[in-house]
């Protein structure tokens, strides 16, 4: 298995289905589409997918990065 035979793609709202594919495999678990799509959703930092899908030879779905943005409170102030 060589680094060329990956390659990496942004993920958008076609690959949803990818992740799910993972999440079963990882977690012995089903979620649903529309549950990944809202856990996914970025829109409010101006990027709507902060996420990355590693492909595997052809199509096979082999990895994923993802980044979780949020705004919490501190000290009475919001942070982000």
């Amino acid at each position: 298995m060589s680094a060329e035979e990956f390659r990496f793609e942004i993920m958008n709202v076609e690959r949803v289905g990818n992740i799910k594919f993972l999440y079963k495999n990882a977690f012995l678990t089903d979620i649903s589409e529309d549950f990944l799509r809202q856990k996914h959703n970025t829109n409010f930092t101006g990027v709507n997918f902060i996420v990355y899908i590693a492909y595997y030879a052809k199509n096979t779905t082999a990895a994923y990065y993802g980044i979780y943005p949020l705004y919490f409170t501190y000290k009475n102030a919001l942070s982000g």
